[in-house]
């Protein structure tokens, strides 16, 4: 039994490093979303088209069921022999889905899985991000949240202009 457990241990940490997830709304209007993500109305929201670098976006499926990497039962039907666990086939779907509570965030998700040579997930905690590039045509919009600085909004708003 403990290897089996080392063996799921294994295989999440193996998910847990390649992924990289972007979270998106498909409204700039939710005040919570303002508040949780961007600073207390201090931060901006971008609006992508959809098309590009987000066109495989998926849209998260609010439940009322808490999402688990793996449930109870399956970790016993794994244990015992009844039925192997399938932590990755699942990975995705378990990462598309948030507590109704959440749903007037309306928000999708893209997520990437790379290769372990494409990323370095050491000590650095720098490392554990990446720039997700876009061309500039993509950019269809750029909202202020209502509390950001002056200094800010115009500086953000030359960068925007050139």
């Amino acid at each position: 039994m403990a290897e089996k457990f080392k063996k799921i241990v294994s295989t999440w940490k193996q998910i847990i490093e390649h992924p990289r997830i972007i979270y998106l709304s498909e409204t700039s209007k939710d005040l919570l979303s303002w508040q949780l993500y961007a600073e207390n109305h201090r931060g901006i929201a971008l609006k992508f088209s959809t098309q590009g670098v987000l066109s495989n976006s998926k849209p998260v499926v609010y439940t009322g069921v808490r999402t688990l990497l793996t449930s109870v039962k399956e970790q016993v039907d794994d244990h015992v022999g009844i039925k192997r666990t399938e932590v990755i086939d699942t990975f995705e779907k378990r990462l598309l889905s948030q507590p109704k509570l959440s749903a007037s965030e309306k928000e999708w998700r893209n997520i990437k899985v790379f290769k372990e040579d494409e990323l370095d997930c050491g000590e650095d905690t720098e490392d554990w991000f990446l720039d997700l590039s876009f061309e500039p045509k993509e950019l269809k919009a750029v909202y202020f949240g209502f509390k950001i600085p002056k200094k800010k909004r115009m500086e953000l708003t030359e960068i925007l202009n050139t």
